[in-house]
């Protein structure tokens, strides 16, 4: 269940799933097809599939006038949500009620090199049977699974997405499958109550990109995501792999600005500097360090610009990007015409955010 843009169908549902679950006390079938608009076999179709997943209890209650009436009651209190993560080395696993209150959690650190990915998936799936069994009477309802790829071994990556495999057919319940910076940018749309549609940018070894359109994670982040990399912000600029001159990419990274700054300091080996001593030579005010910083806002604003406009976006997070560089591309944008409504700022995440908001999804899913 990975959710993209709303179908009729899901917006039926929603309308449903609305219609009972954040009550306290049992709705009936008439009184959700005269608030909804559905009629009732539509309703008794969506009760019968959520019943099956424990998230509503059927009542026929007689008031003597004939057939009994079908009430619905919620059972989503007894519910629990799973979010698992694995960044830089670690797995993260919690365990969330529909209130957000944290029922269980639990952090383990990857085996040594020789490890094999069965040993991995059998201590992960012993942790995460564990905290269920530490919550006697609640039904696991949902499963947010977020993978970080970012300087993760590919051997972590194949174990984990076996893990996810294993995981989703034994309890066979829905899951989302997505990666930190779509979990990141649904937490923060659900956490400051954002509407519009909204880009999350991280600018790391290469440029990823998060995308909410229509109130929707955006289905196509990918194909915008070779654009904005791809956006020629110098056409004189440096070759890019791609074949031209001056892709955003060529400059934006992480490797590309430690490249270019050595080159600009004299310093040949590019492993005596990396992305967090050139942020301290920022804080410091090195010269060479803020003049590349206000070079890469500007290019990167340039890109910007075109991203914002292609998509009317109203807010823009940059996801380690440091401060000059936003402020930069933030003034660069609304110089070059940008609207002024549109808002660029800096943003952070630690890894256990990231496995809050996994199984977040879950519950933003299904109760908004």
């Amino acid at each position: 269940m990975t959710e993209k843009i709303l179908t009729g169908r899901e917006l039926k549902k929603k309308q449903f799933r609305l219609s009972v679950f954040p009550k306290k006390d049992p709705v009936s079938r008439s009184e959700i097809a005269e608030k909804t608009g559905l009629n009732l076999r539509t309703i008794a179709s969506y009760a019968e599939e959520y019943k099956k997943l424990g998230f509503i209890v059927e009542k026929n209650v007689a008031d003597g006038k004939g057939r009994p009436a079908v009430y619905y009651k919620s059972n989503i209190n007894n519910l629990l949500f799973g979010g698992i993560s694995i960044t830089f080395g670690k797995l993260y696993i919690i365990l969330m009620d529909v209130n957000r209150y944290v029922m269980g959690a639990k952090e383990i650190e990857m085996l040594g090199p020789d490890a094999s990915a069965a040993e991995f998936i059998a201590r992960a799936m012993k942790a995460f049977d564990k905290l269920l069994l530490e919550n006697p009477g609640k039904k696991l309802a949902g499963l947010g699974l977020c993978i970080n790829e970012y300087r993760l071994e590919s051997k972590y990556v194949n174990a984990f997405n076996e893990f996810a495999s294993i995981t989703t057919n034994k309890y066979a319940v829905p899951t989302i499958k997505t990666n930190a910076n779509s979990v990141a940018l649904d937490r923060l749309k659900y956490l400051l109550m954002l509407r519009g549609n909204i880009a999350l940018i991280h600018m790391a070894d290469e440029i990823r990109l998060s995308l909410i359109l229509n109130d929707q994670t955006a289905s196509n982040s990918e194909h915008w995501r070779k654009k904005l990399s791809h956006f020629q912000v110098d056409p004189e600029g440096t070759e890019c792999y791609c074949g031209q001159r001056g892709c955003l990419d060529s400059y934006l990274t992480h490797s590309g600005t430690i490249r270019r700054y050595c080159r600009s300091v004299g310093i040949e080996n590019t492993k005596d500097i990396n992305i967090y001593k050139f942020r301290l030579l920022l804080e410091e005010k090195d010269p060479a360090a803020l003049a590349l910083a206000h070079e890469n806002g500007k290019r990167l604003g340039k890109a910007l610009l075109y991203l914002a406009g292609e998509l009317n976006l109203s807010r823009i997070y940059l996801y380690t990007v440091d401060s000059v560089t936003a402020a930069e591309a933030s003034e660069t944008l609304h110089r070059l015409g940008g609207a002024g409504n549109i808002i660029i700022e800096p943003c952070w995440y630690s890894a256990s955010d990231i496995c809050v908001g996994a199984a977040e999804m879950l519950i933003n899913y299904y109760l908004t």
